[in-house]
């Protein structure tokens, strides 16, 4: 009776052992499909980048999990298959799909919406990320700042006139005998 009782637990301890072996060899994938709106025809060297990453720290220090470039086709959608190892996924963690479309280190299109896979509840298959088109953003230059030299030899540095135009030519009132708020002031090198 012992001995059974030992090799029934013999036998449970090495299914256990195998079925775990076999979790963490098996291959596990994020798979779905990258389209974006606007029918045009993508630069021959721009390529879809499709990242699994790790938010946990927060969306502005994802962790990469694993990465898929996909040179893109003519028909708008393009499916990805992420793989990833078993070890690779924390339960309690956030993951999230992120892609765009890059051509010479330009990101022409990117997803603006957040697909959450694999953990609370998540999908893990048929995601399908929307990319919109990423809109060039001129910054505007700083104002110029205007120079007021007293006679005394100190410099008084004023911020520009709101609305000014670089590059502008001002007419500067002479230095009033307290700087205003928010002005600078240089004392000249002796």
């Amino acid at each position: 009776m012992i001995a059974r009782r030992s090799f029934m637990g013999l036998v449970a301890a090495a299914i256990a052992v195998s079925s775990v072996a076999a979790c963490a060899s098996r291959s596990y994938a994020v798979s779905g499909t990258v389209s974006y709106r606007e029918r045009l025809i993508l630069p021959a060297d721009s390529q879809i980048v499709v990242r699994l990453e790790d938010i946990s720290r927060g969306p502005a220090y994802p962790q990469v999990v694993t990465e898929q470039r996909i040179t893109p086709n003519s028909a708008g959608t393009t499916t990805f298959s992420l793989p990833y190892g078993h070890n690779d996924i924390n339960p309690n963690a956030t993951y999230v799909v992120n892609a765009w479309v890059e051509q010479g280190g330009r990101v022409l299109f990117r997803n603006a919406k957040v697909y959450q896979v694999l953990t609370k509840t998540a999908p893990s298959s048929n995601i399908h990320v929307e990319l919109e088109q990423v809109a060039a953003m001129v910054v505007p230059a700083p104002a110029p700042a205007t120079t007021v030299t007293p006679s005394s030899g100190t410099v008084i540095v004023q911020p520009a006139p709101q609305g000014s135009v670089p590059g502008s030519t001002y007419v500067v009132q002479p230095a009033p005998a307290t700087a205003p708020p928010g002005s600078v002031i240089l004392n000249p090198a002796r």
